[in-house]
């Protein structure tokens, strides 16, 4: 159950930092015996009551009304102490004999009141939908029972709404009927992986008793109860979630369900729900039926012993939201600001996330640039037929003819899309996992686009990709990833990004003229201004072309080898268009460029790969995960004033530790779009470039960007939309 205690006002007390005081809001206080008790003496009136109520109904289209056990109906049959076997205990928290919920995990939301124009529509939706594979749910994955252990999987199954049939005014008697009449009508199945939250809007009140209710004593809780229909019986559970934004919203001294009155998406009555959903949820799968996870000293559930921290430990490490309010995660691309839940691991502790399995470090091989695969040709495991639509298609790229072996636990690829109309986007994931919320490129408007990505090899050594609309797939390599025990594989080193190359500029070795049509150009890299050494033998760059007019495609290779056929960015609009790639060096350091048509061409480096030494980095691979997108922000990025993102912070698995991030980034811009910088927070904004988007494409583009602090800064030249994908990071 979540409590309720009096409010602090973190945002006047100490802007932009927290208070370590006792955390206000939301969970604030442990649950104790007693709060157990009412949570026993709930279900059971929760079960007296609905049988009483459903044995009355009569519902059109059902045969027989769904009734609640007898054997659920007596509080003999309720208890929390052990059952099936003795008490284990784990790492300050036991185990009682009970039955946890493995997964599926199906959220159903019944929305009660008015939610009309209410932005909780669409913030706890995402929420939810950012729940399954996440860091911060994963901490449950600790909790299991005698039959296996709880997955991270989690999903929004369905939606109803419910216009006040019950009036305002809930209490334990009508309450009950909010589920009841969905389940006899049909629109909600009865479903034992399902948990199903009853969200209210802000004018309605819960109580079950003048001095105990919603905003009184609790800011939620979670039961469960039996149905039966003939001689089949169900368990479900059930949430309660009020919104607080009038009853009890964050005011100094005063008990409060909110944390903040200025909340991540501008809706503090949502933003105060999800934290409570977040705490509810956990413990729902953890101790569904009320006798599996607990604290036996009355603390309480997982997330019962996160309620005495501080606001900071609670909640964890927090950075500031794009609207200047607290945050301390991001899901589906949203930020939040969530309770912490208790990890049974390690010892035990209040924890935003957990990684079951680190992932292992992993160093760089080089290869000349290749073709795996092009759908344009004939029919094969590398040929056509094309992509098809709302479909995913496997390359399994140690099979192709690229002599990429099969120890290969990542990859370095070019993917250009060759649309047969609108293509919404293409997300590249590794094969055998679920795909992700997360894209590689975009192409709206039907032109021939290139993406780099850094992606790690699924089963089978296989990328995935999918498309939401039929295009051909161009797929070239330029390296892999391998463990840190190849004693040939190259360390990352990171540096501030640089800009080598500008043939805009006069006439020089890394200067003008531009490059003809048809003709390539050598640039001596290890001249330049941005003192790359001459170990380096491959660099991680940005190519942005400025074309003449309609540009085929640019290519780019080790100058002291022959072209190979491959692209590295199309421009057949005559755009201004960038793509990232990692270039392998000629000995000498050299690259070269080939354009197909007149074009001016802009290089930056962010890094290089040398052998390992000091300063090196190793590749953690990362599943695709989204870190930001405005788009689901109250505020959008100030106009030509940069913004930090705080990746580290997003629940995408990156730590504070890492020294790079490889992200995608996406724009999404109003209008012409002139070019989206990323550098490290807290460094000098550098004379570089990410993507460009004149023509007001929706436009997408790899990045390597450093980090000093776990976050970046981003800088627009005009207003735009930014999403940002990781799909890895580079730390010691």
């Amino acid at each position: 159950m979540t409590n309720i205690t009096n409010a602090q006002n973190i945002e006047e007390k100490c802007p932009g930092k927290l208070p370590t005081v006792q955390f206000s809001g939301l969970c604030a206080r442990s649950a104790s015996i007693p709060d157990i008790s009412k949570r026993i003496v709930f279900m059971a009136l929760f079960c007296l009551i609905l049988f009483a109520g459903v044995a009355r109904a009569q519902v059109m289209g059902v045969t027989k009304p769904f009734d609640f056990a007898n054997s659920q109906s007596g509080s003999n049959s309720l208890q929390l102490g052990p059952i099936g076997e003795a008490v284990v205990t784990g790492n300050g928290i036991e185990y009682h004999g009970g039955p946890v919920m493995q997964g599926p995990h199906n959220v159903y939301f019944i929305w009660y009141g008015n939610f009309s124009g209410n932005s909780a529509l669409s913030i706890l939706p995402d929420l939810i939908n950012g729940f399954g594979g996440s860091r911060y749910f994963n901490t449950n994955t600790t909790y299991g029972d005698t039959t296996g252990d709880i997955a991270n999987t989690v999903a929004l199954a369905n939606q109803i709404f419910d216009n006040y049939s019950q009036g305002t005014a809930l209490n334990n008697t009508n309450l009950p009927n909010i589920l009841l009449t969905p389940f006899n009508n049909g629109k909600l199945p009865v479903d034992p992986n399902g948990i199903y939250f009853i969200l209210t809007s802000p004018d309605v009140t819960e109580t079950s008793s003048p001095t105990d209710g919603f905003c009184k004593t609790f800011c939620g809780f979670h039961t469960f109860a039996t149905l039966t229909n003939g001689a089949i019986s169900t368990d479900i559970k059930v949430a309660f979630i009020g919104d607080p934004a009038t009853q009890c919203p964050a005011r100094p001294g005063q008990p409060s369900c909110s944390a903040q009155s200025l909340s991540p998406n501008g809706n503090e009555g949502a933003d105060a729900m999800a934290s409570v959903i977040a705490h509810e949820l956990n413990e729902t799968v953890t101790d569904p039926k009320l006798n599996a996870w607990f604290h036996i000293d009355g603390t309480g559930e997982v997330g019962d012993l996160c309620n005495t921290n501080s606001f900071a430990t609670t909640f964890g490490p927090t950075f500031i939201s794009l609207n200047g309010a607290h945050a301390n995660v991001v899901l589906s691309g949203r930020q939040y600001l969530l309770q912490s839940n208790w990890l049974n691991s390690g010892g035990g502790s209040c924890a935003m996330g957990f990684n079951s399995q680190t992932p292992s470090g992993l160093t760089f091989v080089p290869v000349t640039p290749c073709r795996v695969a092009d759908t344009r040709n004939a029919a094969g495991a590398f040929g056509g037929p094309s992509l098809v639509g709302n479909a995913t298609r496997e390359f399994d790229i140690p099979a192709s003819a690229c002599s990429i072996p099969a120890t290969a636990q990542a990859y370095s690829v070019n993917a250009t899309v060759v649309p047969h109309g609108f293509l919404g986007f293409l997300t590249a994931f590794p094969c055998g996992q679920n795909l992700p919320l997360a894209s590689t490129l975009n192409a709206t408007d039907g032109r021939v686009k290139a993406a780099a990505a850094i992606v790690p090899a699924g089963t089978n050594g296989g990328l995935c990709f999918f498309s939401t609309n039929d295009t051909d797939l161009v797929l070239d390599i330029n390296g892999y990833f391998v463990p840190n025990s190849s004693p040939t594989a190259l360390a990352f080193f990171p540096v501030t990004p640089c800009r080598v190359v500008d043939t805009r500029l006069a006439a020089g070795a890394l200067g003008g003229p531009s490059i003809a049509g048809n003709a390539a150009r050598t640039f001596p890299v290890l001249s330049g201004p941005c003192n790359l050494p001459a170990t380096a033998k491959a660099y991680s760059m940005n190519f942005t072309a400025v074309p003449q007019g309609p540009l085929g495609f640019l290519t780019t290779w080790p100058a002291d080898q022959q072209q190979p056929l491959v692209s590295t960015l199309n421009a057949n609009l005559g755009g201004v268009t960038a793509n990232s790639a990692i270039v392998p060096a000629a000995a000498n350091g050299d690259i070269s460029v080939f354009v197909s048509n007149p074009s001016d061409v802009v290089i930056d480096v962010n890094g290089y790969f040398a052998a390992p030494g000091a300063g090196g980095l190793s590749l953690f691979a990362l599943t695709p995960c989204r870190v930001l997108d405005t788009r689901t922000s109250p505020v959008h990025p100030p106009t030509a004033t940069p913004f930090d993102v705080s990746v580290a912070l997003s629940g995408c698995g990156a730590p504070t530790t890492a020294q790079s991030f490889v992200l995608n980034a996406t724009v999404v811009p109003p209008a012409p779009f002139g070019f989206l910088t990323l550098w490290p927070a807290g460094t000098t904004q550098p004379l570089v470039s990410t993507l460009n988007a004149i023509d007001g494409a929706i436009t997408s583009n790899m990045a390597i960007v450093p980090t000093v602090n776990g976050a970046i800064s981003a800088f627009g030249s005009h207003p735009v939309q930014l999403i940002l994908d990781i799909s890895g990071y580079f730390a010691p």
